[in-house]
């Protein structure tokens, strides 16, 4: 297990993509909904795919949350979540129905939030410093955040460095399976 930070204004590298749930963001878990930041290595967690998971690493970093670095806001109901929801625009949301059939040709898929904004329901929302926070598992697994599905992270210690910084391109196994879209792969528009 490893918990991982990075501060955007004291290190010197900058952060390559930003990725994770801004603080407050409720995780559902056994014990009910439990704000993101209070979670710790080795707490249980609800996923979609496979039911109770125990989290085995926590990446944390903050990073200035203006132009398109700004958290991504999807108003309640924008895309399953039951209320607002922040989160980094590179962070994948699962988008399931029509609107994964008419972009991608799949029923449910994983997008980048930045592919989904609309100016409306789903829009960017500036911020002078953002913290994100990251829960990773043993393996890939959705998340349940305000209601929506989202992507875990890569768990830490169980991936290469070639593997946590190339494409994300992945699927999930077991009784819930959901392709992750590339950029590449098209900017779809929630209607607002």
């Amino acid at each position: 297990m490893s918990e991982h930070s990075h501060d955007q204004f004291n290190a010197g590298a900058p952060v390559l993509s930003l990725s994770g749930l801004l603080r407050g963001t409720l995780i559902d878990t056994p014990q009910g909904a439990r704000p993101i930041e209070t979670i710790k290595m080795g707490d249980q967690v609800n996923t979609l795919d496979s039911g109770i998971q125990i989290v085995e690493s926590i990446s944390r970093q903050r990073a200035k949350g203006s132009g398109t670095s700004a958290p991504i806001r999807f108003a309640a109901d924008a895309c399953g979540n039951s209320e607002t929801l922040l989160m980094a625009p590179q962070q994948r949301i699962l988008v399931t129905g029509w609107l994964a059939e008419l972009y991608f040709g799949v029923e449910e898929i994983f997008v980048e939030a930045c592919s989904i904004l609309n100016g409306g329901s789903v829009r960017r929302e500036e911020t002078t410093v953002m913290e994100l926070i990251n829960l990773g598992f043993a393996t890939r697994h959705a998340v349940i955040a305000n209601g929506a599905a989202v992507e875990g992270d890569l768990p830490h210690e169980a991936q290469a460095f070639e593997c946590a910084m190339g494409p994300r391109d992945w699927q999930m196994k077991g009784p819930f399976s959901a392709p992750a879209a590339t950029a590449s792969r098209g900017h779809i528009n929630l209607v607002s």
